[in-house]
């Protein structure tokens, strides 16, 4: 795996928008496919540009990330 600086992003959500965040995380890893994106129809068109520089996170890599929110 590529090694690459670690950058930290620190902003206020409110509750809703949180929820939002968590429930989309969610839904992203119901939806992923071999690649890592969801696995429909224009999936690369739709979403690559988000991930031009570091692949999307797998299934148990989001499991960990919805815990560290939570616990945060």
């Amino acid at each position: 795996m590529a090694s690459f600086p670690r950058r930290i992003h620190t902003f206020n959500v409110n509750p809703r928008e949180f929820a939002t965040i968590l429930a989309a995380l969610r839904f992203w890893q119901s939806k992923i496919g071999p690649d890592y994106l969801p696995a429909q129809a224009n999936t690369q068109n739709d979403f690559m540009p988000f991930f031009e520089d570091h692949k999307p996170l797998n299934e148990v890599q989001i499991d960990a990330l919805v815990e560290r929110l939570n616990c945060e």
